[in-house]
Order: structure tokens, then sequence, then C-alpha cells
């Protein structure tokens, strides 16, 4: 099952410091909403608790996360401790699925990305948490943003291009 992925990473790769997000982007969030509306994201449990514990409007999201059970009778969301059920429920309701974090999903789904969506934040930011390698892809091609450089990372001989 093929997903992307979408990041806001600094210089360094740090992608959070502290459960949250150090830098306050708000061209970066717009980029996030209008890339993701209408399709399914899945989401680690420490990146659902850093937005509030709510679902994103406009989205189906599932949130991987090994004690499921403490979230029953709370709506909006899937939550599950195998990351294949996220997947499915997931591609059940949409084609595109977008993994939005944190490093442990995006280390876990890396081998089943076909497209890396990454805003580039200016600075280094002395995150404590970072976005894994991604050895097997090459950057298609870098956009200048407001506040931020748009970076689509591609496996090579994918069999679509970027598109925004």
């Amino acid at each position: 099952m093929a997903v992307e992925m979408i990041a806001a990473a600094d210089e360094a790769g740090g992608i959070g410091l502290l459960g949250g997000i150090p830098w306050n982007v708000p061209a970066d969030r717009a980029h996030f909403r209008a890339v993701t509306m209408g399709h399914s994201v899945v989401m680690g449990r420490k990146t659902f608790d850093s937005i509030g514990m709510k679902p994103l409007p406009g989205r189906f999201c599932a949130v991987w996360t090994r004690h499921p059970e403490r979230y029953s009778g709370m709506e909006g969301c899937y939550f599950s401790s195998n990351i294949d059920e996220c997947l499915r429920e997931c591609h059940a309701h949409s084609e595109t699925v977008f993994a939005m974090g944190g490093a442990q999903l995006y280390s876990r789904l890396m081998p089943f990305a076909k497209t890396i969506w990454i805003s580039r934040i200016p600075g280094v930011w002395h995150c404590d948490v970072f976005f894994p390698p991604m050895p097997e892809f090459e950057l298609a091609w870098t956009r200048p943003m407001q506040g931020f450089a748009l970076e689509c990372w591609m496996r090579p001989l994918c069999d679509r291009e970027c598109e925004t």
C-alpha cells in the first residue's frame, strides 16, 4: 500500500522539539491543509496528542498507537496498534494516504512511500526529533514558498510525477 509522506523539517532534518513544532510558518500550515484536504492521513499517537487530540477537518484520520483502548469513544479518528490496519482504513476512505508524523511512523512507513513532501524551514531549530534518512529517494525539485522551501523527493523510476 503506497503512501505519501508530508513533513516540515529544519535544515538539519529536525521535525519537533519537546512534543511540538518549534517554528510558526503559517504558509506551511496552509500548504499542509491544501495538500491533505479530502484525503486520508495517518499519524502516530504523539503527533495526535500534539495537534490537540482531535481529527483534522476534511480528512479521514488514523492514529497508530500502542493503546487504542485509551481512545475508545473518541469519534472522528480510527485508532489501532496495527499499522497495516491503519493503512487499510485510510485506503478505504481515499486513494491517497499521507503519513504526517512522527519520526517512528515515518521510519516504519518509509518502505511504502512513493513521494515525500518536505517543507524545508530555514535555520537549525535544535530539535529533539528528526525525519529519518531517505537513501532510496532523490530530490525531484525544490520550489521557494513564503517562509520555507517546498521539496519533492521521489523514488527513482516512480510511476508518477509529483503534482502540486
